[in-house]
């Protein structure tokens, strides 16, 4: 599992973890959304750069990005809404 950890804040309204990542490889999280709610991604980012939205449905989200090199890095991707 790539997903060392996460955790949510609330007041924020964004979403935190780290993860191992393989350079040169795609790597992409998929993100489920709650069914009550109207959130929408603006901003994801791991480490320093900036991921895709690659997509965006009401089930969830799908970010990505191919990263530099093999590390365990720090990722975030903040939303908009209720």
């Amino acid at each position: 599992v790539d997903v060392m950890e996460e955790k949510w804040d609330a007041s924020s309204k964004t979403l935190f973890g780290k993860s191992k990542v393989v350079a040169g490889d795609l790597y992409e999280l998929r993100i489920a959304l709650p069914k009550q709610g109207s959130f929408k991604p603006v901003a994801a980012t791991l480490g320093d750069d900036d991921m895709k939205i690659t997509e965006v449905s009401s089930d969830g989200i799908r970010v990505s990005i191919v990263p530099d090199k093999n590390e365990t890095v720090s990722w975030s991707v903040k939303f908009s809404g209720l």
